[in-house]
C-alpha cells in the first residue's frame, strides 16, 4: 500500500473569493468567528431554549390580554383644539352657537326672495368653495 499526499498551493478560501453556496450562515467564509454581540447572543438563546421563550412570550400576551377589557377609546373633540387659540375661545365662550365642524354663512337679498337664479347660483358657489377649502 501507499499513500498520496496532496498539497494545496494558494490561498484558503475566505469570504472574499468563497462562492456564495460555501460561504456560511453569516455571509462569511468557514471559519469564521461568530459575533457575540448582544442581540446574537439573544437570538442563540431563544433559539436553544424555544419552549421557554414561546411560554414567555404568550405569558407577556396574555398579561396584556386582560387588560385589553379594561381599554376606553373616546374621542373629546375640544380636547383636540389648542388651548390658548382665539377662535377657540370665542367657541367655548358661546358653546350654544352651532359646533365647530359647522360654518354658518348668511346671504341677504337686497329685493325679493332668495329664490331667484341669481342668488341660488350664490348659494351654490359658496357652497363649493367652503367644501374646497383645504
Amino acid at each position: 500500500m501507499f499513500s498520496v499526499r496532496v498539497m494545496l498551493v494558494g490561498k484558503a478560501p475566505c469570504a472574499g473569493n468563497a462562492p456564495p453556496w460555501r460561504r456560511g450562515p453569516l455571509g462569511r467564509g468557514p471559519g469564521s468567528p461568530i459575533p457575540n454581540g448582544l442581540r446574537y447572543r439573544l437570538a442563540r438563546l431563544t433559539l436553544a431554549r424555544r419552549g421557554i421563550a414561546l411560554i414567555l412570550i404568550g405569558l407577556i400576551t396574555a398579561f396584556f390580554a386582560v387588560g385589553v377589557a379594561r381599554v376606553e377609546l373616546r374621542t373629546i373633540f375640544s380636547d383636540l383644539f389648542p388651548k390658548n387659540h382665539p377662535f377657540v375661545q370665542t367657541f367655548r365662550d358661546h358653546p350654544n352657537f352651532g359646533n365647530p365642524l359647522t360654518v354658518t354663512l348668511m346671504l341677504k337679498v337686497r329685493e325679493g326672495d332668495i329664490y331667484n337664479p341669481d342668488t341660488l347660483a350664490k348659494v351654490w358657489r359658496l357652497s363649493r368653495d367652503i367644501d374646497l377649502a383645504p
